[in-house]
C-alpha cells in the first residue's frame, strides 16, 4: 500500500497494482480498479536536472 485516503464514507486504499474502495460503515469492498503496470522506460529522460 503507498497512499490511502477517505472521501465521505469510502476508504480508497492506493497500490502499486490497484486502487481498493472499501466502505468505512461496515468493511465491504465497494470495488477495486487495477492499474496498468509501471515502467521506468515508459517516460523520458527529462533534459534538465530533477533534484
Amino acid at each position: 500500500m503507498r497512499r490511502s485516503l477517505f472521501m465521505d464514507d469510502t476508504l480508497y486504499t492506493v497500490s502499486a497494482r490497484s486502487v481498493v474502495m472499501t466502505d468505512l460503515a461496515d468493511g465491504s469492498r465497494v470495488n477495486e480498479v487495477y492499474l496498468p503496470p509501471y515502467r521506468w522506460e515508459t517516460y523520458p529522460t527529462p533534459p534538465y536536472p530533477v533534484w
